[in-house]
C-alpha cells in the first residue's frame, strides 16, 4: 500500500492574474529530486511584500528539501520581476550530475533568452554552501560559450533542459508559433 501523500505549499499564485504561471502540463522539470534532495522552482510574489496574494511583481524562488521529508528552505532571486501575465511563461530547471551546477531558464513566450546558473557543485555537495542568490549567475541572455549574438536566443518559448550522460543541454522553440523550430 503507498504511503498518504504530504502536500506542500510553498506559495500562492498571484489572485489578480488570469493565467496560471506554476504548474502547466508542458512546464517541464519544476519539480527535481537530485542525490537525496528536492528542489522546486517557480514564481511567487515577495513574501514581506503582502501576505494576500496579489502584490507584483513575481519573482523566481528556488526551494530545497532533504528527503523524504525535510523541511523546505526557499531562496528568492530578487533581481529579475517577472510581470507578464502569460501561462507560458514558466520556470524550468535542471541539475548537471557532472559539475553539480542547478539551471534555470524562465519568463518566455517568444522573449530573449533569460538563463541563470549556479556555482559548480551546489547540487552535488548541497550543504558545503550557504544558500544565497550569489550562488547564482545574474539572468543571461545567451548560454556560456555561444555569443549572445546568436539569432536563436531572441525569440524562446518552451525552455527545457536535457541529460546526455552526466552532460546537460538546453532546448528551446526558436520562433513564434506555428512559425518556430525546436
Amino acid at each position: 500500500m503507498l504511503a498518504k501523500p504530504v502536500i506542500s505549499v510553498l506559495g500562492r499564485d498571484p489572485a489578480k492574474r488570469r493565467f496560471n504561471i506554476n504548474c502547466n502540463s508542458f512546464q517541464q522539470d519544476a519539480i527535481v529530486s537530485f542525490r537525496g534532495w528536492q528542489y522546486c522552482c517557480f514564481y511567487i510574489f515577495l513574501q514581506s511584500a503582502s501576505s494576500d496574494a496579489v502584490s507584483e511583481p513575481l519573482y523566481v524562488h528556488l526551494a530545497r528539501r532533504r528527503l523524504p521529508q525535510g523541511d523546505w528552505e526557499v531562496m528568492v532571486l530578487e533581481d529579475y520581476p517577472q510581470t507578464t501575465d502569460d501561462g507560458h511563461n514558466t520556470v524550468q530547471m535542471g541539475i548537471c550530475s557532472g559539475n553539480g551546477t542547478i539551471h534555470l531558464a524562465y519568463d518566455h513566450h517568444c522573449h530573449v533568452l533569460r538563463y541563470r546558473y549556479s556555482i559548480r557543485g551546489l547540487a552535488t555537495d548541497p550543504r558545503s554552501f550557504e544558500r544565497t542568490p550569489a550562488l547564482f549567475s545574474p539572468t543571461l541572455d545567451y548560454l556560456p560559450g555561444i555569443p549572445a549574438t546568436h539569432k536563436h536566443f531572441k525569440d524562446v518559448t518552451y525552455p527545457r533542459f536535457g541529460f546526455l550522460g552526466a552532460d546537460m543541454f538546453c532546448s528551446f522553440r526558436n520562433g513564434r508559433a506555428g512559425l518556430g523550430n525546436d
